[in-house]
């Protein structure tokens, strides 16, 4: 029988109770979102092969704990900041999230 002190038996308790995880995918037109989802879930969920979807949402469990993917359309580089911002409300719902937008209001210069 294991202590209730035991620290093996008191991090076999915090894995049990993991709360759900969802991860949204932005970024710039062909930089791996589809395939870092495809990383994460451990299969085939999102196509890689250019095609053009809004939004598309995968899960399944992730070392004993429920993950949600959403992974979202990319964006043209040098495109206004705002799209960007744009694209994660979208994503946002579907998955219990508020974005917060530090520079939301304000002009982001690209380096």
């Amino acid at each position: 029988r294991g202590n209730r002190n035991d620290p093996v038996m008191s991090v076999l308790k915090q894995m049990r109770t993991l709360s759900p995880l969802s991860i949204i995918l932005l970024g710039e037109k062909q930089s791996g979102r589809s395939s870092a989802g495809n990383t994460i879930l451990g299969r085939s969920e999102f196509q890689v092969d250019g095609t053009l979807e809004p939004l598309t949402v995968g899960s399944g469990d992730v070392e004993s704990r429920g993950v949600t993917v959403v992974n979202t359309t990319g964006w043209k580089p040098g495109c206004h900041p705002k799209v960007p911002l744009r694209i994660l409300d979208r994503a946002c719902g579907h998955v219990s999230c508020t974005p917060n937008h530090s520079n939301r209001g304000k002009d982001v210069e690209r380096p």
